[in-house]
């Protein structure tokens, strides 16, 4: 992460929704691992298709037990409720 000492950096994770266990720990040790280092990671995923067994709600959670700055927010589609 020597790019983000010198310029912000954004790292864009598009379809977590679509990822397996151990794809997911990319993001995990990003977001566990680098967040003194600055870079800044955006991830998406489609609400609709993770389920109470995903493993994305377990990677969510690892980062929050981490206490890695993370907010989430979510976007629908104009027409879908």
């Amino acid at each position: 992460m020597v790019a983000a000492g010198r310029r912000p950096l954004l790292l864009v994770v598009d379809d977590l929704h679509r990822a397996n266990a151990p794809s997911l720990a990319m993001p995990r040790f990003v977001g566990r691992e680098l967040q003194h280092a600055g870079p800044l990671v955006l991830s998406t995923y489609r609400h609709v298709e993770v389920d109470r067994g995903h493993p994305l709600l377990a990677s969510l959670a690892d980062l929050t037990r981490a206490g890695s700055p993370a907010a989430a927010a979510v976007a629908r589609p104009t027409g879908h409720r």
